[in-house]
């Protein structure tokens, strides 16, 4: 078989030698905390503000703990919807900016998620965030909120991203009523 120059035969996929292999090990070495689902800096400190906000108030209570967590969450991604026209990066974004249309007052108690807690920031910066030094306490497979305490690390980080949002996202009493 001759082959004509229009006749060009490539490989199947989008790394035709092979260095994404390669390229995710290296990456994995260097910085083993980040993936495609925490690869948003600013979801590290939302996890550290939420858990600084929810161990605030009576850190006994796992389920009150939760809650507070969960209130901060959907509070912070319905201020990003607002900000942004509906177009954040925050998971449950979509389900937030229904919410937030043409109602006088954000109702917190409605979930973003189906399943917020392990699907929305918690679920996915838990681990990399016990990795990077943020949260003790939380690396297992089995974690309670009210058991996970933010190192110094990660009360500086929450504390910056509660002073430079400050203009946009007012957490108030509604993340811990």
């Amino acid at each position: 078989d001759v082959l004509e120059p229009d006749d060009v035969r490539t490989r199947d996929g989008g790394d035709p030698l092979g260095f994404r292999a390669y390229a995710n090990r290296l990456a994995r070495e260097i910085v083993p905390g980040l993936t495609q689902a925490t690869a948003m800096t600013r979801g590290f400190g939302l996890l550290c503000l939420a858990l600084d906000v929810a161990m605030s108030q009576n850190p006994i209570n796992e389920a009150a703990v939760r809650e507070r967590f969960l209130r901060v969450e959907r509070i912070w991604v319905a201020a990003e919807a607002l900000r942004t026209n509906g177009a954040g990066w925050f998971p449950g974004k979509r389900r937030a900016w229904r919410l937030v249309q043409g109602v006088a007052e954000y109702p917190v108690n409605l979930p973003i998620l189906d399943e917020q807690l392990s699907s929305g920031v918690w679920g996915a910066y838990r681990r990399s965030s016990s990795a990077f030094g943020l949260i003790y306490g939380a690396g297992g497979r089995v974690v309670c909120l009210s058991e996970t305490v933010l190192t110094p690390s990660g009360h500086q980080l929450a504390n910056a991203l509660r002073t430079n949002a400050s203009g946009h996202v007012q957490l108030g009493h509604w993340a811990t009523e």
